[in-house]
């Protein structure tokens, strides 16, 4: 009697620590969550232990915690269709050749629809690489004192409302055909580097120290960007396949 009372509690505290990782790991509203512990424990089945923390499924994930990665990647994405919502928190890394969020297509060559929003990333080689990946959306996010990128996105994206500075190379870089608007980039090497047939508006450029504050592969479409005080050109235009479009842009035209 004694022994199958063991077992019942046994398979009882089983049962309960499930429900525990569970309801830790996921919110009410179906959203996988990230933080810091589940991050060392592996976020699921097909994440390892330790960073970087693998996204290998679609779907909405949202950190809960500050993470910290030490020397390794932060957040590696596989697939297609994830939306990983920052929640006001940071990934901090600590450089290296290491990278905050970087999506990775050698397994699905073709990824889309990445989608990276509100929080801040700093202290890695790339804050934010989605180089590898197209129409991604990257919005209201801080990247600062990356040793190379602190936004890098492939083709037909969105960049908006994101601050970039202390970086290393470029604050903000994008791939033809994508949306620019609304970001400020500061004290980078370069602070926005723009691929043609682009929209370019409402964007700050000043402080950087390159050869650029704003860099357009034309054409590209700038409107009523302002690029003052950069130490190179403060808007320049590379030729391309046409030429660039300027209206209401501070230093005119």
């Amino acid at each position: 009697m004694n022994t199958k009372l063991f077992r019942l509690g046994f398979v009882l505290s089983v049962c309960f620590m499930v429900v525990i990782f569970s309801s830790a790991a996921h919110a009410d509203d179906g959203v996988i969550l990230i933080n810091q512990d589940n991050a060392i424990a592996g976020i699921d089945s097909n994440d390892a232990p330790g960073f970087p923390v693998t996204i290998s499924e679609p779907g909405s994930y949202r950190l809960s915690s500050n993470l910290n990665a030490g020397g390794q990647n932060g957040i590696v994405i596989l697939v297609s269709d994830v939306t990983i919502d920052l929640n006001g928190f940071s990934i901090r890394g600590n450089a290296g050749l290491s990278v905050g969020i970087f999506a990775d297509n050698r397994i699905n060559h073709n990824l889309v629809g990445i989608v990276i929003r509100n929080g801040t990333i700093s202290n890695f080689d790339r804050g934010i690489d989605l180089a590898l990946s197209t129409q991604s959306i990257v919005e209201r996010i801080g990247v600062h004192d990356n040793e190379s990128w602190g936004i890098r996105v492939g083709e037909n994206s969105t960049v908006t409302g994101n601050t970039a500075s202390g970086n290393g190379r470029a604050g903000i870089s994008v791939g033809n055909s994508s949306t620019v608007t609304g970001n400020t980039a500061s004290n980078n090497f370069v602070g926005i580097e723009v691929g043609r047939d682009s929209t370019v508006s409402g964007n700050t450029a000043s402080g950087n120290v390159g050869q650029e504050g704003i860099g357009l592969e034309c054409p590209v479409n700038l409107l009523g960007n302002t690029a003052l005080r950069n130490r190179g050109t403060d808007i320049l235009e590379f030729p391309g396949l046409g030429n660039c479009t300027r209206n209401l842009n501070t230093p005119a035209p």
